[in-house]
């Protein structure tokens, strides 16, 4: 390793640096369990942000909150499926 390697970078000379790509995978299957839960939280946080942008008068806010709810209800959906299939 030279004087600037780190596990992401090396730097074989000041200021000239090119990027290394670790060959790993760095994703984890979620149980159906974990995605119901993920999907339940998204869904209620979507619901406080867009009571909050409505009270606000913050239709940025209130747009989030209902991608949020959107994104939420799918999620909770796939882990019910996955139940199904027994994952």
């Amino acid at each position: 390793m030279g004087p600037r390697e780190t596990p992401h970078t090396l730097c074989s000379a000041p200021g000239l640096c090119c990027v290394t790509l670790k060959n790993e995978q760095s994703f984890e299957t979620k149980t159906g369990t974990q995605d119901e839960i993920e999907g339940t939280t998204k869904n209620l946080t979507g619901k406080i942000k867009e009571a909050s942008g409505n009270a606000l008068g913050n239709p940025r806010l209130e747009a989030q909150g209902d991608i949020d709810q959107i994104q939420g209800h799918a999620q909770k959906k796939v882990g019910e499926f996955k139940k199904i299939l027994g994952q």
